[in-house]
């Protein structure tokens, strides 16, 4: 088999850059993924995310070094060992990079990193909840909805986060991130919406795009 594009990794990256690249026809696209396929209910059952976090089938398990300022204890990093990678096993929780760190890496000379550079990426990932706006978007492959959680603890809270002085937030992915609010979540219609459901999943039966799942690559000649 010969390839024009070998993925290594089908994680949140590699199942974007698989659907990006296997849109040529002309591309012959393969990724290799050391874990297994993610469409099980375990992954798919938002809280059912402790099993899939604490079970070395499907997280890498791997652990920080011993922390010298934290008694020395090595702390629990989870990686997503599967199809879809973290975001098959993440708290869906859906949090851009603040402004204000592509501006400082823009100051730093990465002008291609700047925040208005960034900002049509970022629309053009998702399908918003709240529809689309200068800050938003509405066509993306991957559906984030605002939490809409309806809680007496969550008004309690934001009322007292007001009364404080504190802002209450509307996006917290919008104009910008301080204050407080409710969060945007990859839940889609009572499910995870991972990358490899939206990004990968809906292009497999691409010809020109190979999955190998179980497949850990140990050298690259």
């Amino acid at each position: 088999m010969k390839f024009d594009y070998i993925i290594i990794g089908a994680g949140s990256a590699g199942c974007v850059l698989a659907n990006r690249l296997s849109e040529d026809q002309n591309n012959k696209v393969a990724v290799f993924e050391a874990g297994g396929p993610s469409d099980i209910w375990k992954v798919k059952m938002p809280l059912a995310l402790l099993y899939t976090m604490h079970d070395p089938k499907y997280n890498w398990k791997y652990y920080s070094e011993p922390e010298p300022h934290l008694n020395n204890r090595r702390l629990f990093c989870p990686r997503g060992k599967m199809i879809g990678g973290c975001s098959a096993h993440n708290g869906m929780v859906f949090v851009r990079g603040n402004r204000n760190d592509y501006e400082r890496w823009e100051n730093f000379g990465l002008k291609s990193w700047s925040y208005e550079k960034i900002l049509p990426y970022f629309k053009k990932i998702e399908t918003w909840s709240g529809g689309e706006n200068q800050y938003r978007g509405s066509f993306g492959l991957l559906p984030v909805d605002q939490s809409k959680n309806d809680n007496p603890l969550f008004d309690a809270f934001l009322g007292a986060a007001s009364e404080a002085g504190h802002k209450i937030n509307p996006d917290m992915n919008g104009e910008q991130q301080e204050g407080f609010g409710m969060f945007d979540t990859t839940i889609h219609n009572g499910e995870r919406a991972s990358v490899a459901k939206y990004y990968l999943n809906s292009v497999k039966s691409r010809k020109n795009l190979s999955i190998f799942s179980n497949s850990f690559v140990e050298k690259i000649i």
